[in-house]
């Protein structure tokens, strides 16, 4: 068919357009494929899914946290030759794992922004860690009866982790499982005989509430305080205002006395003087409120 023209005939089934999605009972049963039938159910069953992860999420970390505190407080004499015989394992399985990405120890050392002696210090410190864990779990397993392990210990585990028990035996073998396992024990049972010193989220919203009702009665009364200040500064202003009122009538009655006779000007002057040490002790007192 090179250079010949050619027709072709094409069917068009469908012509679509890209929409923004809507959020309404239509779309939740399209994606919940029917499970949901609303837009209330379909946020309920988010918001329920989002608070057991983050629960979780909390326990798991308060696990943890209950066995480093323990790992914290404790002693430990370790065997230098166990550390080295643990360490030297770790390098080993770390330049391995860099020859199947075509890599060498250094620059695996360097892809984690570390020079080769940071990354074998940072293996050794890790090492280190691992061994004062393991002691511990140990310890508190043998202290508290934990040590014995059952199928619903590991079957336990191994859901917790999206695995069966078989899957979980099969992908570490039966001791490093087990290890998992009884650590696992272990941080639960320090986790639900710990001290919780975490507040509770009611206690805290309800003393945040008081201390704001507590400010907004201080604020009332200073507001209180403060209008009474104004009253006060408005009755001594009309006081300064009657006391010049005065002052002026005592003037005006000066001014009349003036005319009437030069004996009584005099008196008037005298007067005069006596106004002015006035006006000067109201105006000290107006400066003074």
């Amino acid at each position: 068919m090179a250079g010949k023209e050619v027709v072709f005939e094409v069917k068009v089934n469908s012509v679509k357009e890209q929409q923004d999605a809507q959020l309404n009972d239509d779309f939740v049963k399209k994606v919940s494929n029917d499970e949901y039938q609303t837009v209330d159910e379909y946020k309920a069953s988010i918001r329920e899914s989002l608070l057991e992860q983050k629960q979780a999420t909390a326990e798991q970390q308060m696990e943890e946290d209950a066995l480093q505190n323990v790992v914290d407080s404790s002693q430990f004499k370790l065997s230098r030759n166990g550390l080295s015989v643990r360490y030297n394992q770790m390098v080993k399985q770390y330049t391995d794992q860099a020859k199947t990405y075509g890599m060498t120890f250094t620059q695996m050392a360097q892809a984690n922004g570390m020079s080769e002696p940071s990354f074998k210090e940072y293996i050794y410190a890790t090492v280190k860690e691992a061994a004062k864990r393991e002691l511990t779990v140990e310890a508190i397993a043998a202290k508290e009866g934990l040590d014995q392990l059952t199928d619903e210990d590991r079957e336990l585990f191994a859901q917790d982790n999206g695995m069966s028990k078989d899957t979980l035996v099969s992908m570490y073998g039966q001791e490093n499982a087990d290890e998992y396992v009884l650590q696992d024990k272990v941080m639960r049972y320090l986790a639900e005989n710990a001290d919780n010193e975490a507040e509770n989220p009611a206690a805290v919203s309800e003393r945040v509430l008081e201390t704001t009702e507590a400010a907004s009665e201080e604020g009332s009364e200073a507001a209180d305080t403060t209008e009474a200040a104004s009253e006060e500064s408005s009755e001594a202003a009309d006081t300064t205002e009657a006391a010049s009122e005065e002052s002026s009538e005592a003037a005006q009655t000066t001014e009349t006395a003036s005319e009437e006779s030069s004996e009584a000007a005099d008196t008037t002057e005298a007067a005069s003087g006596e106004s002015g040490e006035a006006a000067q002790t109201i105006e000290v007192s107006s400066q003074a409120e």
